[in-house]
């Protein structure tokens, strides 16, 4: 916006301000000679009018929306990995105090907006960065992908909080991308299970879904046992005591039989587990009750497909539990 200063005896009135990129300017705050204007935030009305009397000058501040984390002090590197809201704590002389928005608190919008000669600042504890926080930006981020990526919120406090001892660090990475792995594709199983029960059809449409029911089992239990098997491995590394998930305990076990029959399934052809022969080995082959009713027999396991949603929650509270810290004394 071209500067603009009232130079007669009169004041006036200006309306429809705009940045150079054509956004709504509204009036910030009058401190003496100078009309401070922002671009507008929600709740904003751009069509009031701002006065501006004789010896005034109109100057537009600059606003900050949030703060980026990156991954190196490259400028101009297109490395961000997490952004986060600020707010406006408080103004002092030639200075403007922020913070970032808290985990939950309920956020209007409202930017930080920068005047002239002020000095941008987030101070000692401004910054805040949750567990909580970082999965819910990455469940936001595609809406492709509500579940997120557990993975990457692992990587993200790896670098801003630090996971300790490293090797942790490692096999919660590993164990956050099996369980990438299964709640990406659980959505499609529910979808494909639900529609084999209640569309009717039949003929090679359903020899079809049935086959890529069938897959995206085997890709959910090879994916989610896998994950509860390196959860259970990393339970002893953090240096605190961590409680138990239920869902996992429940059908851990399920989950770890079925896995190694799918991953095993040559040997399972022949009745052999373990070169031990039983023909109860060959009830992996047999999918009637997983598809009637989404549930998988084998040996003395019954596994009904909708619990694997139970499993992949308590999961994500086990990754988080694990590498941000003790637990709360009443946790």
């Amino acid at each position: 916006m071209p500067d603009l200063g009232n130079n007669t005896d009169e004041p006036f009135f200006v309306e429809g301000l705009q940045t150079e990129k054509g956004g709504p300017l509204v009036l910030d705050e009058v401190v003496g000679s100078a009309v401070f204007v922002r671009e507008a935030d929600p709740g904003d009305d751009p069509s009031v009018r701002v006065r501006v009397d004789p010896g005034q000058r109109v100057i537009v501040t600059s606003p900050v929306g949030g703060v980026a984390i990156h991954l190196t002090d490259e400028e101009g590197e297109d490395d961000a990995i997490y952004w986060l809201r600020v707010v406006l704590d408080r103004r002092e002389p030639g200075l403007v105090l922020a913070r970032t928005l808290r985990f939950g608190e309920a956020d209007d919008g409202r930017r930080v907006h920068v005047r002239p000669g002020e000095r941008f600042e987030l101070p000692k504890g401004a910054v805040q960065i949750s567990l909580d926080g970082i999965e819910a930006f990455y469940q936001d981020l595609d809406p492709d992908r509500p579940h997120g990526s557990m993975a990457a919120v692992v990587r993200v406090w790896q670098k801003t909080a630090g996971i300790d001892p490293p090797e942790l660090g490692l096999i919660v990475q590993a164990a956050a991308h099996r369980l990438d792995a299964a709640a990406y594709l659980m959505p499609r199983l529910l979808t494909v299970g639900e529609s084999l029960r209640s569309d009717g059809e039949g003929g090679p449409r359903l020899v079809a879904a049935i086959d890529e029911y069938v897959h995206l089992v085997q890709g959910v239990v090879v994916a989610l046992a896998r994950c509860v098997a390196l959860i259970e491995r990393s339970r002893d590394l953090p240096g605190f005591e961590l409680p138990r998930w239920d869902a996992i305990d429940r059908h851990g076990p399920a989950l770890k039989d079925i896995r190694d029959a799918y991953e095993h399934i040559d040997e399972r052809a022949f009745g052999r587990a373990w070169k031990a022969e039983d023909d109860r080995n060959l009830m992996i082959f047999d999918h009637t009750l997983l598809v009637r009713e989404g549930i998988i027999v084998y040996f003395d396991h019954r596994l009904d497909v909708a619990d694997l949603t139970d499993v992949i929650a308590a999961c994500r509270s086990a990754v988080k539990g694990l590498i941000g810290g003790p637990p709360a004394p009443n946790a």
